[in-house]
């Protein structure tokens, strides 16, 4: 994955290595169009499992396994189960391992961030927020295994999590990915996937992030749950289209695509008919947030296709 600086022009990636078991990064330098003005950098090892300096930041600790990594700006953030028993997991084992990158690609010293009192603090692979103008300066992340909160930089330049959104509504423990995006008048969509005892679902779960919903209000208006025919053959990918927050699932070469579109009022599920896609990707909203189309790349068969996906 890979995210373009605001204030300096460059680019920065970053990846799982060495099956796993290392994170490593790199940065370019680019022109306004987004072409490379300099050879990319050095190829930099951000974090190790092996590495007994780094281990240790983990706390004590039996077994451990890097779970995802993403960008918050110029930092790579990753998400790290660090089990103390070996056999049973404990409250307080994930959580999450960050290091910014200055523009000479050097890497800071890293900083470890658990979840409030100790709890757990996790990200579901590439959890960046989608707002309006694009990516936010957040990610969706999760507190005790269920509660949606974003991470964001402060104004030390740390992370730290903000907008709590309180504890009536979760996303599973079993969820296996998750996004967020900013809607109308205050609210936040986060969509998960789960499959639990082996049903694959699809839900969402709507924040008020102005104020958290009347403790009147029924959770179940809060929340959409579907479940699906079979598990989507790729990541989802989501996006904003006429405002709103659209997930769409690629669901294999035999199945048409599915797109869930989440307004205050609930959320829609339903076939893109003929868009039958192995993999899929949708590019960021326009900047004013109202476009009502997102350029999509599809893949089946091995073939690529390029098109466009509207909001009817």
């Amino acid at each position: 994955m890979a995210q373009e600086g605001e204030e300096a022009r460059w680019l920065v990636a970053a990846w799982l290595a060495d099956d796993g078991a290392a994170v490593k990064g790199r940065l370019v330098t680019i022109d306004g169009p987004g072409a490379p003005l300099d050879e990319p950098g050095e190829v930099l090892e951000l974090w190790r499992l092996d590495d007994a300096e780094q281990r240790a930041a983990l706390g004590p600790h039996e077994l451990a396994r890097i779970d995802a990594v993403t960008l918050l700006e110029r930092m790579v953030v990753i998400g790290v189960e660090a089990r103390r028993d070996i056999e049973q997991p404990s409250p307080g084992d994930h959580l999450l391992v960050s290091r910014w990158l200055a523009a000479s690609g050097e890497p800071a010293s890293t900083v470890v961030l658990r979840g409030p009192g100790g709890g757990d603090l996790d990200l579901l692979g590439d959890a960046r927020l989608w707002t309006y103008a694009g990516h936010d300066s957040a990610l969706s992340v999760r507190v005790g295994l269920g509660f949606a909160w974003l991470l964001a930089i402060a104004s030390n330049g740390l992370p730290g999590l903000v907008e709590a959104p309180g504890e009536r509504v979760s996303v599973p423990v079993a969820a296996t990915w998750m996004a967020s995006a900013d809607g109308a008048f205050g609210s936040r969509h986060v969509f998960a996937l789960d499959d639990a005892a082996g049903q694959a679902r699809v839900r969402v779960v709507r924040i008020n992030r102005w104020g958290w919903s009347e403790p009147t209000q029924d959770t179940d208006e809060l929340v959409d749950v579907f479940e699906l025919s079979a598990a989507p053959s790729g990541a989802p990918s989501l996006a904003l289209l006429d405002g709103v927050p659209t997930l769409v699932l690629p669901m294999g070469a035999n199945q048409d695509a599915l797109a869930l579109r989440s307004s205050g009022g609930g959320a829609l599920l339903e076939p893109i008919v003929d868009l039958r896609c192995d993999a899929l990707g949708l590019a960021g909203p326009s900047f004013d947030g109202v476009g009502d189309t997102a350029p999509l790349a599809c893949l089946r068969g091995g073939e690529l296709r390029i098109g466009a996906l509207g909001s009817e």
